[in-house]
């Protein structure tokens, strides 16, 4: 069973300044590190509802699993700018750091070289000590038009 989860992700877009090849890429290296970043906030969410599970000794199952994301995500949000959950969250970006990540079966959908933008669907792994997130992703890729900035915007994250 696929679930969709597009918590923060969607329209979330970030770039990074310097040099590129002529050719934006689904595949680059810059592009990847931007993907990851792009889908950290889901992830996090991910991650959170993952250890609340294993705190309480509760199995990992599909619905567990999207129930505790459920959970997470209203509860950060009804939380606003508490300072403890703020703390908290701090603790999982600094986690997430260390996540080994891999986008696997890199395709290109569409390229536009005249616009310089092309559109990517891929599979991200994401790997913890106890545990594994893999999602399928789409992401856009472009360029400005003065070529000094690139951008990633992360259009799906559907977890298998």
């Amino acid at each position: 069973m696929k679930k969709l989860f597009l918590g923060a992700i969607l329209g979330t877009s970030l770039f990074f300044s310097g040099c590129f090849n002529n050719d934006v890429s689904c595949s680059d290296s810059q592009v990847k590190e931007m993907v990851k970043n792009a889908t950290q906030g889901n992830v996090i969410i991910d991650m959170m509802a993952y250890d609340v599970l294993k705190k309480d000794n509760k199995p990992v199952t599909p619905m567990s699993f999207a129930m505790a994301k459920l959970t997470m995500t209203m509860g950060l949000a009804a939380a606003g700018e508490n300072p403890k959950i703020k703390k908290m969250i701090d603790n999982y970006k600094e986690k997430y750091k260390n996540v080994d990540f891999e986008l696997k079966d890199i395709r290109t959908d569409s390229k536009n070289k005249e616009i310089q933008k092309v559109t990517c669907s891929a599979t991200a792994v994401y790997k913890f000590k106890d545990y594994n997130i893999t999602a399928n992703i789409n992401y856009i890729v472009q360029k400005t038009d003065d070529g000094k900035k690139l951008f990633v915007e992360v259009k799906k994250f559907e977890e298998q």
